[in-house]
């Protein structure tokens, strides 16, 4: 029946500094091969009309530009909070009544 998800029979995994199965030379190949296909494809795109452009377009921006991954900062903020508050706590709890008045500036 094969492996279970998770599972393989190689336990010690890929060994260090060993790359992927896809190798420098393929890349390279691959690298070569759109770059002389590009003016090809930039022609191509300037034909699209309408919503096929704006599909393609959106394609390739992923490769410009990252995309935003979503964050609540709201929870980040809250955690931010109390990491300074349990911080600032022992202090409070034993201080005294007293505050320290800032030292005045000399005026010139």
């Amino acid at each position: 029946m094969g492996l279970k998800k998770g599972m393989c029979n190689n336990r010690r995994g890929r060994p260090a500094g060993k790359g992927n199965i896809i190798g420098a030379s393929v890349k390279e190949r691959l690298r070569e091969f759109a770059e002389s296909e590009f003016n090809d494809v930039v022609k191509e795109f300037r034909a699209l009309d309408g919503k096929d452009k704006v599909m393609a377009f959106e394609r390739f921006l992923g490769y410009v530009i990252p995309k935003q991954q979503s964050v609540d900062t709201t929870v980040e903020i809250e955690a931010t909070i109390n990491a300074e508050y349990q911080a600032v706590k022992p202090l409070l709890l034993t201080s005294n009544e007293e505050t320290v008045q800032p030292k005045k500036k000399k005026r010139n």
